[in-house]
């Protein structure tokens, strides 16, 4: 409340070498009520000099006087294309080599926020030195590479239990986080989902490249699957919040993962109706000629 009305107390004074003061209020939403009674006599009546920029992601939790007084503006998530453009534009104004992969892989992990895409490309740049690479980027996010989720789903749509917990026990030796691992895994599903219910909807896949071991491993799975699949993953990751044993919890869900893809293989399916098909066939003329047995009888007396 008190910089509120240091802030209402300072408008009163035109700027010396500039044509307005501008305030920014960043994560307006976590004023108090008070806060925003002080403010709001000024936001009613502003000085022709100045402009206030109340910035909040959740717009919902502002008091109704608050909007009511504010032209809004909505900002969206930068597309996929547009900000690897920008990226490459950055590197080529610094004199920075990067992959394009590389490039596409931090804008895919900054979830179309511009400030993230440039912290992460800065600390990658500081990482590796001459050259961005992708591998540089999984090292700075503690991230896995698409090769090995593609690899992962191939064996857990074989249900191999034992290769599966191998692989993954090979990451947890190199140090990486159960959870973020999980988080990753169900990423990886969910643009598997996506690409097998919209292909031609290529920016909704957020983390994934669609290259051919990425179609190839889709191919093993079944919608139904891939329902089951992501909600298993959802559910570990909210019991991992309040578990102590993650890396327990994540081979665990591996195993249910193993377990979900073998239940609906439609080979397995294909060939239990070809095993019932011919018992059903005798059973049914077995009927046919106990039926004629009975009508004959029936004839003679």
């Amino acid at each position: 409340v008190e910089e509120i009305r240091d802030i209402r107390d300072k408008v009163k004074f035109a700027p010396s070498d500039v044509k307005y003061k501008v305030y920014i209020i960043d994560e307006v939403h976590m004023l108090t009520t008070e806060a925003f009674n002080a403010l709001l006599k000024t936001l009613e009546e502003p000085p022709s000099h100045v402009l206030f920029i109340l910035a909040t992601t959740e717009p919902h939790k502002l008091p109704a006087t608050i909007i009511s007084r504010c032209q809004r503006f909505d900002f969206h998530r930068i597309g996929l294309a547009e900000m690897v453009g920008r990226l490459q534009q950055i590197c080529r104004a610094q004199q920075v080599a990067a992959d394009e992969q590389a490039l596409l892989l931090v804008a895919k992990l900054s979830e179309g926020g511009m400030r993230d895409a440039l912290s992460l490309l800065d600390q990658a740049i500081s990482y590796s030195g001459d050259r961005v690479t992708a591998d540089a980027i999984l090292q700075i996010t503690g991230s896995l590479s698409q090769t090995y989720f593609s690899t992962l789903a191939q064996l857990i749509a074989a249900q191999d239990v034992a290769n599966v917990l191998e692989q993954f026990n090979q990451i947890m030796m190199q140090g990486k986080d159960p959870e973020q691992f999980l988080h990753d895994l169900l990423y990886y599903y969910r643009d598997m989902l996506l690409f097998k219910t919209a292909p031609a909807l290529q920016e909704v896949v957020d983390r994934t490249l669609l290259d051919d071991q990425f179609a190839t491993a889709a191919e093993r799975y079944q919608l139904p699957v891939l329902y089951e699949m992501i909600e298993t993953l959802n559910q570990s990751l909210t019991q991992l919040k309040w578990s102590r044993y993650a890396r327990v919890l994540a081979e665990l869900s591996l195993v249910k993962l193993c377990q979900l893809a073998g239940a609906s293989r439609p080979e397995q399916a294909g060939s239990a109706l070809a095993e019932q098909a011919p018992a059903s066939a005798d059973e049914l003329r077995g009927l046919v000629q106990r039926v004629r047995l009975l009508e004959e009888k029936l004839e003679e007396i």
